[in-house]
């Protein structure tokens, strides 16, 4: 169970290279584990102090205001060039368009649920132009949050 938690957690933090390429590695794992319950062991390592890690983990807990990288570098110590170079070179994405991917990521969540409109989920998740919000949703998504609900729905 702590494996799949892993795994959900991963996922639920973003879809960099490096999250993928470690998730389709313990999937094995997992589905083996089903099998061979006995033997199985966790695989959690420790991320606490890795910069890139608290940074996303800060993202995570402000999806729903405007950050700066600024915002980001100085809540982990750096300076905000520094840090950018540090977050691209790990992750492939610039913190910025990260923290987008992040947000757009739960309102897609947000957006199957049908009690839910579009302008609610762009308000909820700090989105003050709801066309913005359609733009950047449409950039990410490769479809506006319309048609998204209208596929999942």
């Amino acid at each position: 169970m702590n494996l799949f938690f892993e795994i959900f957690s991963d996922l639920e933090r973003g879809f960099s290279n490096e999250t993928l390429e470690y998730v389709n590695l313990c999937l094995p794992y997992l589905l083996g584990s089903f099998i061979h319950a006995g033997p199985f062991k966790s695989v959690t390592e420790t991320k606490e102090n890795d910069s890139v890690n608290l940074s996303i983990n800060y993202m995570l807990e402000n999806l729903t205001k405007k950050l700066k990288v600024s915002d980001i570098a100085l809540e982990i110590g750096y300076s905000g060039s520094h840090f950018c170079r540090l977050f691209l070179s790990k992750t492939g994405h610039s913190p910025i368009d990260y923290f987008n991917q992040l947000k757009i990521q739960r309102t897609c969540r947000m957006l199957e649920n049908p009690g839910w409109t579009v302008y609610d989920v762009a308000s909820e998740m700090g989105f003050e132009d709801q066309f913005y919000f359609s733009r950047l949703f449409h950039k990410v998504m490769g479809m506006p949050p319309s048609e998204y609900r209208k596929r999942r729905i």
